[in-house]
This record gives C-alpha cells, sequence and structure tokens, in this order.
C-alpha cells in the first residue's frame, strides 16, 4: 500500500470476493463485512446465473482438448479455472473505485481438487497475481465439490459429436501464437528448430469476446502462412475461446493487466496433457517475446509503477515458473528471445532460408493495442492505428528489415504528426518516446532505469543483458522516429 494514501482511504475502498463455483452442486458463500461486494464467477455449471454481479464464464476448452484427445490433470484444471477467474475479475472490476484510482483489492475463494498442495504455491502465487495487476491479492482454496457421477474435475462429458471428429494430437514442445509480430518469428524460427530434427509443435491460441475482428483474423492468417512454408502436417494448433461474463451492473475495465495468465495458463494446460500422454515429466512452453517488450521500461516518470504492462516481465515469468514447479504440473517456460529486440528477431529471419516465410506472413500479424480504438477515423479501416506504443515498435522493427508501410497504419506518425499534435490522446504514446530519448541522452541508461519496471535476477551477467536490449530497443525506435540513434 502506497504511504501517500491513509489506510482510512483503504478501508472506504470496496474488497471483492471472487466467489468462483464449479458445477451445480457448489453453492459456496464467504462470510461478508460491511465494505465487502461480490462478483459470483460460474464455471461448467448449468445453472442459471443468479447473481447480477457476476455470470457464467463462457469456454470451449474442453472441446479443443477433447477434439485432440487430450486428457488434462486435475491440477492443470485447477489452474485453468483459476486463471479464468482471476482474467474474469479483472476484465469486470473497474480500477476507479479503489482508493488510489488503480489497485483493487481482492479476495479470490477456489475450488481445487489438492487444496493443501496449492497452498504451497500460495506465497508464489500471490506474488505473480500482484505483480501482474497492480493489485492487492488473498487467495482461499477450499476443495471442489464434486456432484454424484461426475469427474475427478467436474468437467463436462466428452460430447458425442466432438468425440466422433477428434483425432489424436502428439507434440514434443507447446508455443504461444497470440497472432502478434513477435509471437509468429517466433513461430517460424521454432518450427524450422523443430522440424529440422523431427519434432512436433504445437501452437496454442487464445480470443475472448470482440476479438474476432482482429486477434482471431491475424491468428487463422499466420497459421495459413506458416502451413504454406512448412507444410500442414508439421504442426497443430489449438485456437481456445474464454469469456468474462457480460456483467450486466459492472461496467468493463479497460487495463487488463491480466491477459497473460489465461494465455500462460492454456499453454500449460495442454503441455499437462500432453505429459500424461507421452509419459514424459517435462514439456517445453515457449514464450517468443522479445525482451524491449518483456522488460516494458516507462518510458516517462507517468508511466511508472502499475501502469506499465507486466505481461512477460521476467519477475512475472519467474513467479509463474515457481507455481507451476510447485504444483509439479511437468511445464518448462523458455523465452527463447528475451535478449533480442522485435527488429533484431525479424533480421535473423532476414537473414536465414526463413525470410521468404517471414516477409509473407509478418504482414498479417496484429500488434496494436487499439484496434478498436473509439478515437479512430472511421473512414480509415485500419486493425493497427498507427500511434500506440506497440505500433510505433512494430513499424520500427519492420522498418528494419525494410517491410514497413505507412498504408498498414491508420495514422502515419511521420506524416501526420499536426494530426497527433491536435489531440493529447492521439500524442502521448509519440510524446513519451520523446522523453524517453531525451531523458537517455540526458542523464544516460543505467541498471536503475530497467529495474524500474520490476526486479530481475540478481546475476550480474544478466542485468547487462537486460539493460543492453533496453538500450537497443529503444534506439531502434529513435532511428525509426527521429532519424537517428541515441548518444547513450
Amino acid at each position: 500500500m502506497s504511504n501517500n494514501h491513509s489506510g482510512s482511504a483503504l478501508r472506504e475502498s470496496p474488497r471483492w470476493h471472487l466467489i468462483v463455483r464449479v458445477g451445480d452442486s457448489d453453492l459456496f458463500a464467504p462470510v461478508l463485512g460491511r465494505r465487502d461486494r461480490t462478483l459470483t464467477l460460474l464455471l461448467d455449471s448449468s445453472n442459471v446465473v443468479s447473481d447480477i454481479l457476476g455470470g457464467r464464464i463462457a469456454h470451449n476448452l474442453w472441446e479443443c482438448l477433447d477434439e485432440r484427445c487430450l486428457d488434462a490433470p486435475p491440477l492443470a484444471v485447477d489452474l485453468i479455472r483459476l486463471a479464468a477467474a482471476v482474467y474474469a475479475a479483472d476484465a469486470r472490476v473497474q480500477r476507479r473505485a479503489a482508493y488510489d484510482g488503480w489497485t483493487r483489492e481482492f479476495v479470490l475463494h477456489m475450488p481445487v481438487t489438492q487444496p493443501v498442495l496449492w497452498e504451497k504455491s500460495l506465497v508464489s502465487l500471490i506474488e505473480f497475481l500482484s505483480f501482474l495487476t497492480g493489485d492487492h491479492w488473498q487467495v482461499e482454496f477450499r476443495p471442489l465439490q464434486l456432484s454424484a457421477g461426475s469427474t475427478a474435475t467436474g468437467r463436462p462429458a466428452i460430447s458425442p459429436r466432438v468425440q466422433r471428429r477428434s483425432r489424436l494430437l502428439n507434440a514434443e514442445a507447446v508455443c504461444l501464437l497470440s497472432g502478434g509480430l513477435d509471437s509468429f518469428a517466433g513461430a517460424v524460427d521454432e518450427l524450422a528448430k523443430r522440424s529440422a530434427i523431427g519434432q512436433r509443435l504445437v501452437f496454442v491460441s487464445h480470443n475472448t469476446a470482440g476479438s474476432e475482428r482482429f486477434t482471431s483474423r491475424s491468428q487463422d492468417g499466420v497459421v495459413r502462412a506458416l502451413a504454406q512454408g512448412f507444410g500442414l502436417g508439421t504442426f497443430d494448433h489449438l485456437k481456445f475461446r474464454i469469456v468474462p461474463p457480460a456483467g450486466r451492473t459492472l461496467p468493463r475495465e479497460d487495463t487488463q493487466r491480466s491477459r497473460s495468465i489465461i494465455f500462460l495458463a492454456l499453454g500449460a494446460i495442454v503441455c499437462a496433457a500432453l505429459n500424461v500422454r507421452t509419459g514424459r515429466t517435462e514439456t517445453a512452453l515457449i514464450v517468443p517475446e522479445n525482451g524491449f517488450i518483456s522488460l516494458n521500461v516507462p518510458l516517462s516518470p507517468s508511466r511508472q509503477g502499475t501502469c506499465s504492462t507486466r505481461t512477460t516481465h521476467p519477475h512475472a515469468i519467474a513467479a509463474f515458473a515457481r507455481v507451476l514447479n510447485s504444483i509439479g504440473l511437468g511445464v518448462a517456460l523458455e523465452l527463447p528471445y528475451r535478449w533480442r529486440t522485435k527488429g533484431e528477431m525479424l533480421k535473423a529471419l532476414q537473414q536465414s532460408p526463413l525470410s521468404k516465410v517471414m516477409e509473407a506472413g509478418a504482414i498479417i500479424t496484429n500488434s496494436c493495442a487499439r484496434p478498436n480504438d473509439r478515437n479512430a477515423d472511421k473512414a480509415r479501416p485500419q486493425r493497427h492505428c498507427g500511434y500506440c506504443v506497440p505500433c510505433i515498435i512494430r513499424r520500427a522493427a519492420m522498418a528494419v528489415v525494410g517491410l514497413d508501410s505507412a498504408t498498414d497504419y491508420r495514422i502515419d506518425v511521420h506524416a501526420e504528426r499536426s494530426l497527433l499534435n491536435g489531440s493529447p490522446v492521439l500524442r502521448s504514446d509519440v510524446r513519451a518516446f520523446e522523453i524517453a530519448f531525451a531523458n537517455a541522452e540526458t542523464d544516460g541508461l543505467g541498471l536503475s532505469d530497467v529495474l524500474a519496471a520490476g526486479p530481475l535476477p540478481d546475476d550480474s551477467a544478466e542485468l547487462d543483458s537486460y539493460l543492453e536490449v533496453h538500450r537497443r530497443g529503444l534506439n531502434e525506435v529513435a532511428t525509426f522516429l527521429t532519424g537517428r540513434m541515441l548518444a547513450v
């Protein structure tokens, strides 16, 4: 809790009890205090939603797994349900009601198959959730209540329709595929490496409500590009959809800092199911993200701390890995591009026999943070806004390999500066980069800069590597926006 806010202020902000109920027989209800509010989240339930502040989390989890004959172990099912609950709460509880306008207070009431084992993960789990979302978290585990005749996890029975069209999936590794430029570049690189040694790769994607026009379409396009480059039989693709409840009385929270937990948990459940299938003790989960984005160092003082996303920050990934290890899922997290910038990822492919595959698919990817921006000019129906941080970094990376095209963006940050200057909203991210450039040239870049985004491993070689990838990433963007390298 910040020292700038009194304890009385914190007591006046609501404390949200996230009540997860699995199946029809789960009627758990916690004892509540005066300032407590509830959000009831139903999973694998056929009951009509009775709590207007909560609702059913829709998903296609079982259908996707059953179509590939993947049997997820109970602890992996616990994990994905926990991730879905966190994701849903993050999307449905607004930050503006918090004592500081940002930090919410959550108590997650979670039914699990092995509460004693989950208790061993509690310290790492809370560290992960708190760092990822910037909120205060408390987690209360309780035994999963099963209906008579239900499975060990309370999941619904396999649909005969799904069973008829199911086919066996075998793979040696799992790779996340978001539809973004990093994930595509990583997919090309990893698929080439695995194919060369006779190994199969399965890609895992995630979508939610409202993403069909942009993210889902990019994922489909990327998969087609990979199939054309490597052949249909060289990989498999699982496309999950987990949707928070509509929340009739709760407005949507736009920050959604927890998006990565659902993505990581989906990758983990596929890894765990493959372990069951093959008898392996461990399966690799590849997270293809460049180091500059993973660090996400605040570009200006106003973006310090919780307002900067921490999707694949090393501290978040390390905490999540400890959770996986403590419950024994046998998932080996790999971030093979943590020492590269986005432009360096593309350049490595351009200088390899994979250049044509990379060039054909890169344009299909989607990197924009505001594809549905209410400020968008409706006469410019581009899926990339052109002025958000991810779009600017994307353009800088594409420029490194000669693939940048202003026509792929609604607004060209080079040719339309007057339009940007006329709107604080449109200009804010470009201005943040300009502040970062000026500060770097005035004060230099040191370890304190990269540590501002969060803790890093206490290893001098790794710290130097993180500092250098941040320096190169900032220079990549500076070269694109200003035409010159920074004097740092």
